[in-house]
């Protein structure tokens, strides 16, 4: 089924700004139940992105490893803005994120996290991996988001996008690699200049085995759920 927008490329940074508690103040809920979310061995792509997330001045660096298989994607952040650890989940009905070092976690619908001028009346988690497999210029994209093609050859593209509902613009540039257009870039910034996410692919690996536990998160009992406000 064709989507009808990827401006989810956004959410992709805005993913790790909501759940880190920028635009919505989470708070903890009662204790979660133990909970294993369960993947088995599969073939797939693997992703390295180095990352950098200014946030009112302050800037953070990471490594953040994605996995994908399919319209599912995995994550996993190393240190990731002084929370330790964060595992993420995200399949085509929802998402489960775990901050093992803070003993928090979230899941749920990304929708659930986004102001309704953002929403776009979409599933947040199937455009969230369409940033893998579509180009920004090969689908409609809703009416307030305006789209420029800054740089258009065989084995290199960049585009600029610019939301007024967010109030957000987004740069990304892809590569032309074994056969398909790879995201290399992405850079997301609020227009407030309140928040920043700089995104650079260090490497990948495609059609590779991916092991049963790279798409399995453990929470404990003791792990409190947050929640937006």
């Amino acid at each position: 089924m064709p989507l009808k927008s990827v401006f989810a490329i956004a959410i992709f940074p805005v993913f790790f700004y909501l759940l880190t508690g920028c635009a919505s103040t989470p708070q903890k809920g009662s204790l979660g139940e133990e909970t294993r979310v369960r993947g088995s061995d599969r073939q797939g792509n693997a992703f390295l992105f180095d990352i950098k997330v200014t946030r009112n001045g302050k800037m953070n660096s990471a490594r953040l490893d994605i996995y994908q298989n399919g319209d599912s994607l995995s994550l996993f952040a190393r240190g990731y803005l002084g929370k330790g650890a964060l595992k993420g989940l995200l399949t085509p009905d929802s998402i489960i994120v775990y901050f093992p070092l803070t003993g928090e976690y979230y899941t749920g619908k990304l929708a659930d996290l986004v102001s309704d001028s953002c929403r776009m009346g979409q599933n947040l988690e199937h455009l969230l991996a369409s940033l893998f497999n579509y180009l920004p210029d090969s689908v409609e994209l809703p009416s307030d988001i305006s789209l420029q093609t800054l740089k258009d050859e065989k084995k290199s593209k960049q585009y600029h996008l610019e939301s007024g509902g967010c109030r957000a613009t987004m740069d990304l540039r892809y590569d032309y690699r074994d056969n398909r257009f790879l995201p290399e870039s992405i850079n997301f910034g609020l227009v407030d200049g309140s928040f920043h996410f700089a995104g650079e692919r260090r490497n990948f690996r495609l059609n590779i085995h991916i092991p049963e536990d790279k798409f399995e998160i453990y929470i404990p009992e003791t792990a409190a759920r947050i929640y937006p406000r």
